[in-house]
């Protein structure tokens, strides 16, 4: 609606008659899941400023069946955890999916304290979502340190840590060290 007053004219709302209409989202954006071109972005940015002292963690959820499985039953499982990891995390959190099934998840202002509850909350959700499908997740977590030079770095770490979690037994979390 346009109002015209003396000081010029000016742009009202509609009124909504008593309910909110929120703008529509796509998927993506309701679930916190962000394209790995994005991330990749997102992930660089974090880096500098965790080299400036700001707390960084990368936490990559692992399916411990192989994610690569072609299988439509695989596949629907994992969308469905898609959705699910994507709505538990805070709003600062991002989250993308890579090859192999993998999930990581960049988390900005978040020491490795803070990595491992977000990791068990991670696990839970995957707990309730396996007794569905059968299919139980690790967790592997990476912080930033000294001695790490690139985000690659910082990932590869990450994506180590689920695998010696697998060799473990699966359903767990481990830290990357060194």
């Amino acid at each position: 609606m346009v109002k015209s007053s003396p000081e010029g004219t000016t742009y009202a709302r509609p009124e909504s008659r008593g309910r909110f209409r929120p703008a529509p989202f796509g998927p993506e954006q309701m679930s916190q899941m962000t394209s790995p071109k994005d991330f990749n972005l997102l992930l660089d940015f974090a880096f500098g400023m965790a080299d400036r002292g700001v707390p960084l963690s990368l936490v990559v959820v692992a399916p411990d069946r192989q994610g690569d499985d072609p299988s439509a039953a695989m596949q629907a499982s994992l969308s469905r955890l898609e959705a699910d990891l994507g709505n538990s995390t805070r709003r600062s959190d991002r989250i993308t999916r890579r090859e192999g099934g993998l999930f990581v998840a960049l988390l900005v202002d978040c020491n490795r304290q803070g990595a491992l509850v977000f990791s068990d909350r991670m696990l839970e959700a995957g707990s309730a979502f396996g007794l569905m499908s059968g299919l139980t997740l690790s967790c592997g977590i990476a912080s930033f340190r000294e001695g790490i030079k690139t985000p690659g770095d910082l990932e590869e770490a990450a994506k180590r840590a689920p695998e010696a979690a697998r060799s473990l037994g699966g359903n767990r979390i481990e830290i990357a060290e060194g």
